[in-house]
């Protein structure tokens, strides 16, 4: 099954008020699950606004992004291609058209089966309001979570991907940089499909 590990990184926890701030995807196979993760096709970039509007510990949690958006609008070069919202979502659209996905033929949008931790219930709420998104992309409503995989019977909460991670044997810092949380969730999400079928 392929599916497509998605992350943001955002101004704040209030979908209608904050803005996106960083994007990052990768494309994975469960048939292909022994290709390294890092050498699948990815896609990150950063996202610019006129003007940033947020929560004050988001900011700060994200100050290596603004520094990246402040080098951008210096005319200074940033580690990623820096997009608007529209162009962010053209520029993910060609990715997943460059590497096999193919737009509806009715609707011309990319279908795709979504993960990625508490991908649904946070990044998609704030991918869907971003400019094009509904009208370039259709995502599967089921999504998958390792956190699934990974919780355990005394658990009071669903395990963040911290407690997933480690309990597929790595024990690692998250870092909110969201394509290297990207990876760490895949391996978390595979790790658990490996520990199910065997």
């Amino acid at each position: 099954m392929k599916y497509a590990c998605g992350d943001i990184e955002t101004t704040g926890l209030n979908k209608e008020k904050c803005q996106v701030l960083e994007i990052g995807f990768v494309l994975r196979d469960t048939d292909n699950m022994q290709e390294s993760i890092e050498d699948s096709p990815a896609f990150h970039c950063y996202v610019c606004h006129e003007e940033y509007k947020g929560e004050p510990y988001a900011l700060a949690l994200n100050a290596r992004i603004l520094e990246q958006l402040a080098k951008h609008e210096a005319k200074s070069t940033p580690n990623a291609p820096v997009y608007t919202e529209r162009e962010a979502v053209e520029a993910l659209k060609e990715f997943f058209i460059e590497n096999g996905y193919k737009p509806s033929a009715n609707s011309k949008r990319i279908h795709f089966v979504a993960a990625g931790k508490n991908f649904g219930t946070f990044d998609y709420q704030f991918l869907r309001r971003m400019d094009g998104w509904e009208e370039n992309f259709n995502v599967s409503s089921r999504m998958l979570d390792p956190a699934m995989l990974w919780i355990e019977p005394q658990d009071k909460r669903v395990p963040g991907l911290k407690p997933c991670l480690t309990r597929a044997g790595i024990e690692k810092e998250i870092t909110h940089h969201a394509l290297e949380d990207v990876y760490d969730t895949i391996f978390a999400l595979e790790e658990g499909l490996k520990k199910l079928w065997k």
